[in-house]
C-alpha cells in the first residue's frame, strides 16, 4: 500500500526519478518516505502554541 511520485530538479540536468510513499502506521500518521537509495520516516503530528 502507497503511492509513486515523480521527482525532478530544474537545476540538474539529471533525468528525473520516481519516489514512494507508504504508511507505516496510518493511526499515528507515521510514513516511510524513499527515492533514489534514501529512506526517511515522516512523523505527521499536530503542534499548537500556548498562546
Amino acid at each position: 500500500m502507497g503511492f509513486y511520485y515523480q521527482c525532478s530538479d530544474p537545476d540538474s540536468n539529471e533525468k528525473n526519478w520516481t519516489g514512494h510513499i507508504r504508511p507505516l502506521n496510518i493511526n499515528r500518521k507515521e510514513f516511510e518516505v524513499t527515492a533514489r537509495g534514501s529512506t526517511f520516516h515522516l512523523l505527521l503530528r499536530l503542534f499548537q502554541t500556548g498562546d
